[in-house]
């Protein structure tokens, strides 16, 4: 027992840091009119949820039957999708392993051809997040006039300071070797964490928001 948990520290971590940001402030906002929507949807019969295909009917069903132990607060209608987003962070930690190890054994046959594949996969993983950063928010800041200015801007910074890391890299790669490249991005993750954590509940001017009545 002792083995696997000193074997899986990193994810045992990991999931610490993600529990603690998913609560943090978990009920500190009221409910607002797409979860007001789900009260609503979860209040009526079970066999109403399967008319609804907004947000998926095992997930309503689910949700009620918490919603009839725990109730309808903030709290207990966010736990939920809070433990779930966890899970999700287990999960993708796992699939990575899974993907690295097939990727070493098939590298060992096929060598270039299995590394562009594996960059390729890296590739599509990280511009997710990127879409969502340089897409989505920046146009829900800039709002209906200025969207395409918004992620325009956004977007082109990532060039700029891609000219501008290059040459660092570049002096850093030939003095310390790739070996230790890997390191080198912990403290910029660290500190483009910090900057996200900074804008966790900023709300864009003009965000709908409607608070939804508690149950007594």
């Amino acid at each position: 027992m002792l083995e696997n948990l000193k074997h899986h520290r990193w994810l045992l971590l990991i999931l610490v840091g993600a529990t603690a940001l998913r609560f943090y402030g978990l009920a500190g906002e009221s409910l607002w009119l797409d979860e007001g929507q789900t009260v609503k949807w979860i209040g009526g019969s079970y066999a109403g949820l399967t008319a609804n295909w907004t947000q998926g009917q095992l997930f309503l069903f689910i949700l009620k039957l918490w919603s009839g132990i725990a109730g309808t607060s903030e709290f207990a209608l966010r736990f939920l999708p809070a433990v779930f987003g966890i899970a999700v962070v287990a999960a993708i930690f796992f699939f990575g392993q899974a993907v690295a190890l097939v990727g070493l054994f098939f590298s060992q046959k096929w060598g270039p051809f299995v590394s562009i594949w594996m960059f390729m996969l890296v590739s599509m993983c990280i511009q997710g997040t990127h879409s969502l950063l340089s897409g989505v928010a920046s146009m829900d800041f800039g709002g209906k006039r200025a969207a395409a200015s918004a992620a325009g801007l956004f977007d082109g910074c990532q060039y700029l300071a891609g000219g501008v890391v290059g040459w660092g890299l570049g002096w850093f790669l030939d003095k310390f070797g790739w070996n230790n490249w890997t390191w080198s991005i912990i403290p910029f993750s660290i500190l483009g964490g910090i900057l996200m954590i900074s804008l966790w509940n900023v709300i864009p001017q003009g965000q709908l928001k409607l608070p939804f009545p508690k149950k007594g």
